[in-house]
């Protein structure tokens, strides 16, 4: 691994200070330490805490609990994302709901610990995923699991599902799967090779050519400028190793989408310049999945869920979640 640091961001509190004993967690066994709880309206208990990763890295996560929650949605971003904001309000939409939401801002994302936006592998983040829905079927052992993931979240939801299928006893959602980049966003093979030689000595490197995804990620002028401008989204160029952790996955994917086996709801827009749409197509044609449904938006870009006409993606994905339950 290159060397980690604790992602402290100018502007944002460092949330991970100890509180008092108060906060305890609903198992004593559970690897999550909360340092806080609130009371959110509609008597929905908000805690955030921390758990901690095979190389000791200090991830930050959330959790919203409805008073009767009939089902859990666990959250995977994308992306130099990160749970502090948009995808919060995702959460709450589906804990108003009756669903149990989870986030965990992924390793040198968003608040947890490790190189800003650096992935030496995608199994790292598959295995963080994993510690950390096995601590929410310990904790809440009689609710459905949804895992609702986001572009390169998607990726990460995948891998999950062909590692422990059985974690996903409801079912996977993937919002424009990062299983395929758009042609735009590679770069020719000489350049790639020459990258590939110097990320063998400098992983970390931020040169990775290319547009920034941001400026294609949200169609919506002003939520795009206030993604872009938060202090925890990450603005610079890509890390070699990083964009080469990216195509490995990816190509790895795609060479396993028969064995794709739990119920799938994917949903793409048909104007996404990140990921390829074809390849969620591809996906649904080539899963063995007995239960799969596909949804192309026409005209929505990469961000689904930040799109004018987004409501319509809740109700799909919510209609889907409660004929499941």
């Amino acid at each position: 691994m290159v060397g980690v640091n604790s992602v402290l961001v100018e502007g944002v509190p460092n949330i991970l200070s100890p509180l008092n004993d108060k906060h305890l967690v609903d198992r004593k066994d559970s690897i999550i330490t909360f340092e806080s709880e609130t009371t959110e309206p509609g008597n929905i208990i908000y805690k955030r805490g921390h758990f901690k990763n095979k190389n000791n890295l200090k991830l930050v996560c959330q959790e919203w609990l409805p008073p009767h929650p009939k089902g859990a949605l666990i959250i995977i971003h994308g992306y130099g994302d990160h749970g502090q904001t948009t995808l919060a309000e995702d959460a709450r939409i589906f804990a108003k709901l009756g669903y149990a939401a989870f986030i965990f801002d992924q390793q040198g994302h968003g608040l947890s610990e490790g190189l800003q936006c650096y992935v030496e592998s995608f199994d790292d983040l598959m295995e963080d995923s994993i510690i950390f829905i096995d601590d929410i079927q310990l904790r809440f052992p009689h609710l459905k699991r949804f895992i609702y993931s986001c572009s390169m979240g998607g990726a990460v939801g995948l891998l999950v599902s062909l590692k422990k299928p059985d974690l996903l006893n409801g079912g996977l959602i993937l919002l424009a799967p990062l299983i395929k980049l758009d042609d735009t966003m590679v770069p020719n093979y000489y350049v790639v090779s020459i990258l590939t030689l110097i990320a063998s000595a400098f992983p970390s490197l931020p040169i990775v050519p290319g547009d920034n995804v941001l400026d294609r990620n949200i169609k919506d002028p002003k939520k795009r400028e206030e993604h872009a401008t938060h202090p925890l989204t990450y603005k610079g160029r890509a890390r070699l190793g990083t964009g080469l952790a990216i195509l490995k996955v990816t190509s790895h994917l795609q060479s396993k989408l028969a064995d794709v086996k739990v119920p799938l709801f994917i949903a793409h827009g048909s104007e996404d310049k990140v990921s390829s749409p074809e390849v969620s197509k591809e996906l649904y044609k080539a899963s063995t999945s007995l239960d799969k449904t596909l949804k192309i938006y026409e005209g929505m870009w990469h961000g689904l869920t930040s799109e004018p006409e987004c409501q319509i993606i809740f109700d799909d994905i919510i209609g889907w979640m409660s004929n499941r339950l």
